[in-house]
């Protein structure tokens, strides 16, 4: 991404406004796909990225407006030997991410789901 326009056209912020959670950050990145048109793809893998960085001392859920999405826990933090980060959970139905205490975690969706 080369400009402030293209990174403004795929990269977003979930948890803003006055009924933001304190301490979390919700950024998602769109790479391009058939469904989208005008936004070329960037990488080959994965189509959304969403990464929550929850500094809050609890566990915290938050329900986004990326229903439907068929994301998952990054590969690396799956394999990870951090028992922590692997609670991090994405209901698809709800929208609703689950990050335990202190933990950033990657999910992403994989191109051909």
């Amino acid at each position: 991404m080369l400009t402030a326009n293209a990174i403004q056209e795929r990269v977003h912020f979930h948890n803003t406004g006055p009924s933001s959670v304190p301490g979390l950050i919700v950024m998602s990145i769109e790479d391009g796909h058939e469904g989208l048109p005008g936004l070329s793809q960037l990488d080959p893998i994965y189509s959304y990225i969403v990464v929550i960085v929850n500094a809050c001392p609890t566990e915290v859920s938050f329900t986004s407006s990326v229903r439907a999405r068929t994301l998952q826990l990054h590969p690396v933090q799956v394999m990870s030997t951090d028992e922590i980060v692997k609670r991090s959970t994405f209901d698809t139905n709800s929208g609703c991410f689950t990050v335990p205490a202190r933990t950033t975690s990657v999910f992403v969706e994989p191109r051909g789901l």
